[in-house]
């Protein structure tokens, strides 16, 4: 019997043994995590990593390596998870009775626009959660929120995201799930999106700064009708003025080719967990 079906859960082997052969080619480190067979018959988690020794000609004489028990923090993330899922499924079901109760509350109401804008603010900020709540409400990565927050609203071949892939905390995920919904949302009534042909571009940077990284996100719309500034100042507006965190950092343009909108926060203050 080899080491591998002693040792090792049998749906997991194609899958270990991959990795090792692309060490054994890149001459690189091997590092995963991995179910096991322990002593006493049950499964348990292992965190295997070796280093390649080479020799003068670059051939592999030897590996160094270890195995670490993480039976306990997976079982831990098990749990969590279990937690999470059903966190999110009771939170799915108020954010619904929010909506319901506020129809019911809004009912008497004859212009119907703010109480549809308020569905789709609730319907973005239900959209954040989950992505949180996969992230065990911790971080969410910001293309996986740009994505759950525009995909009912923007088409994909209208929209050209780009940016470095980095995690938002809470608070700054459902802030910017919120402005980002209110952007989509005027663009498909007054700009890029109020007709067939206009684009989105949405870009995301990090740079240094002298008080520590400074997060930027750029929203420029092309191809769309003339826009010029709201004459009044709605719920919406005030909401993308707010910015990233609620503390402002927020120029806008109405000037060809289209509506433009720049936000910059404190990268350290986006990704708080607390």
């Amino acid at each position: 019997m080899q080491w591998q079906d002693a040792y090792l859960v049998p749906e997991d082997i194609p899958s270990i043994q991959a990795a090792i052969d692309q060490a054994i080619a890149e001459k690189n480190v091997v590092e995963f995590e991995h179910r096991v067979r322990q002593a006493d018959g049950h499964i348990g988690w292992t965190l295997s990593r070796a280093v390649p020794v080479l020799d003068e000609q670059g051939s592999i004489i030897e590996w160094f390596g270890a195995a670490t028990d993480i039976t306990e923090r997976k079982l831990a993330e098990q749990q969590q998870s279990v937690i999470n899922r059903e966190m999110s499924h009771r939170l799915k079901n108020t954010l619904p009775m929010v909506q319901a109760i506020a129809k019911q509350t809004l009912k008497p109401v004859t212009e119907r626009a703010p109480v549809e804008a308020l569905e789709k603010r609730v319907q973005a900020l239900s959209s954040a959660h989950d992505i949180l709540f996969d992230q065990y409400w911790h971080t969410a990565p910001i293309g996986s929120l740009i994505a759950a927050t525009l995909q009912r609203l923007v088409p994909s071949e209208r929209l050209h995201a780009s940016g470095p892939e980095i995690a938002i905390g809470p608070k700054g995920a459902l802030s910017l799930s919120l402005v980002l919904h209110e952007l989509a949302t005027n663009a498909l009534k007054y700009g890029a999106l109020s007709n067939d042909v206009g684009e989105v571009a949405l870009t995301w940077s990090v740079v240094g700064g002298d008080d520590g990284e400074i997060f930027t996100l750029r929203w420029e719309e092309s191809g769309g009708p003339p826009v010029q500034p709201p004459s009044g100042s709605g719920f919406g507006s005030k909401l993308i003025r707010m910015g990233l965190i609620g503390t402002g950092g927020v120029t806008v343009s109405y000037e060809l080719p289209g509506f433009k909108a720049e936000m910059t926060a404190g990268l350290h203050q986006i990704q708080h967990t607390e």
